[in-house]
């Protein structure tokens, strides 16, 4: 209250993670300490620990330290992040509802690369639905309309689905089961009945899921499928896929032309997009080296041209290089960007 009062920018909150048990008698509910401090929140400083005021914690918090209504006093630990009790998940979720995890560049970069993944969808689905020569082109539009036409109406209803489900059984494994079936039953019906590309019904599903107050709790418990049977099983059946036994000193060299080129367009076009935009020489170049990645979506386009026979198998490893070489060095390059300020 103190703080608030001064209503001065030179003022605020610095919130200490570790510190939360004894700021809220043992509650340690971050969320609703975060967004009390609200604009007046400075700093988080990070470290884990354990709740001091539960039983059996007498040897770090004995009851003769707080006797007498001495409840200032206080013994706890600090250590690493995830070995405590500390409610992270709830810390950073809070934080980027606040929109205190944002800048301009990641917002920028996070926004594009969500707009990149959909144009490729887009592409995709197009491509996907012309394979077929006796197909007239505007039979693959009318598809494409009723698909999404489709998917409005279906997405409506699962939305009041899962917002029902939300009531009853809120961060249950259920209803993470029932959003792995719904993205798994979309992708079906995306490709079989709309010859659309199946990522496009999966993506879809994704749409209706994220706006849920469940969405975290249910990423994370699909995350641990993800890691653990779908990307070992989707990764393992892209090498089955890649031919080496064509690869000559000719094809080494266009692969490597083929990584510099791919990375040097994303850092130029998408630098240049974001110095028209009214970004600085430094934050653009973040713009362009952020945007070089390619990630799952263009390995999936790259597997269904090689399922259509657009894309020659030699060539297909071209394309898992640059992913590769990619994925690795972006983070690096955006490294020792962002140390440089």
């Amino acid at each position: 209250d103190i703080v608030k009062s001064f209503r001065s920018k030179n003022l605020g909150y610095v919130y200490s993670a570790s510190h939360g048990f004894f700021y809220d008698q043992g509650k340690g509910d971050v969320r609703h300490m975060l967004k009390y401090a609200g604009d007046e929140l400075t700093h988080v400083l990070l470290a884990d620990t354990w709740n001091q005021t539960k039983d059996c914690r007498y040897i770090v918090n004995p009851p003769w330290l707080n006797q007498r209504g001495r409840a200032d006093y206080t013994i706890h630990q600090h250590t690493a992040m995830g070995e405590g009790e500390v409610d992270f998940d709830g810390i950073f979720e809070t934080l980027r509802e606040m929109g205190k995890l944002k800048s301009r560049v990641g917002t920028a970069i996070l926004g594009a690369a969500v707009i990149d993944d959909i144009l490729g969808i887009i592409v995709l689905t197009i491509l996907s639905a012309l394979t077929d020569p006796s197909v007239r082109p505007m039979f693959v539009l009318a598809r494409i309309v009723a698909f999404f036409v489709f998917v409005a109406v279906v997405g409506l209803i699962m939305y009041k689905a899962f917002l029902k489900m939300e009531q009853k059984w809120h961060k249950h494994r259920r209803i993470a089961i029932y959003a792995v079936a719904f993205a798994l039953l979309m992708s079906y019906v995306a490709e079989r009945f709309f010859g659309i590309a199946d990522i496009t019904g999966a993506y879809i599903a994704g749409i209706v899921l994220c706006s849920l107050e469940d969405a975290p709790y249910i990423e994370r418990r699909v995350d641990i499928s993800s890691y653990t049977l779908f990307a070992p099983v989707f990764f393992a059946s892209i090498g089955l896929k890649t031919d080496i036994s064509g690869l000559t000193p000719t094809i080494l060299l266009f692969s490597a032309c083929f990584v510099v080129v791919a990375l040097l367009t994303k850092i130029i076009g998408c630098g240049l997009a974001a110095k028209a935009c009214r970004f600085n020489w430094s934050d653009s170049l973040k713009v362009g080296v952020g945007m070089m990645t390619r990630g799952e979506v263009a390995l999936i386009v790259a597997q269904k041209g090689l399922g259509v026979g657009v894309v020659d198998p030699v060539y297909f490893t071209a394309v898992i290089l640059l992913i590769v070489v990619s994925s690795i060095v972006t983070p690096l390059a955006l490294k020792g960007l962002f140390a440089k300020g």
